[in-house]
């Protein structure tokens, strides 16, 4: 009959390491001793998440900055309705038009744009205006308008 003990011997650093040694015992009834040892590559692990944050962040910077880079400006919109949501969160404006689409007005703090009230308050229904816009038209999203101008036409 063999029984068996494993024991584990861990000599790591934390960059320049050796691999983590595993030290794997068995013996038999009559006292004999068979060892076997097991190396496994410690620095896999860190490596993959050496690669991995660095790309995480990268994702997180295009979907939460670049929408704030995607400047726009739509040209002779007429505004067929306004209205203010109160389910998104602060109250988010919304400006809909007859050939431009649908734009939203709100705060931003990384552009630092607190003139949303104020912005929505100058738009009137009927009135041709030229918005200058950022951001995407997506899964319920709209273009922000940071700046509005009665259209010369």
């Amino acid at each position: 009959m063999l029984t068996g003990i494993v024991t584990f011997t861990f000599r790591k650093k934390i960059f320049s390491s050796p691999p983590i040694t595993i030290n794997v015992e068995v013996s038999s009834q009559h006292g004999e001793k068979f060892t076997r040892l097991k190396e496994s590559d410690a620095l896999v692990p860190i490596a993959f998440l050496l690669f991995l944050v660095p790309i995480i962040l990268i994702c997180l910077f295009i979907l939460l900055i670049n929408p704030f880079m995607n400047h726009q400006t739509a040209t002779d919109c007429v505004v067929s309705e306004k209205d203010i949501d109160y389910n998104k969160g602060p109250d988010t404006y919304r400006i809909f038009t007859e050939n431009c689409g649908t734009f939203q007005i709100k705060s931003s703090l990384i552009i630092g744009d607190f003139e949303d009230e104020h912005r929505y308050n100058t738009i009137e229904v009927g009135t041709t205006y030229d918005f200058k816009t950022y951001g995407y038209e997506f899964l319920g999203q709209y273009r922000n308008i940071t700046s509005v101008k009665l259209s010369e036409r």
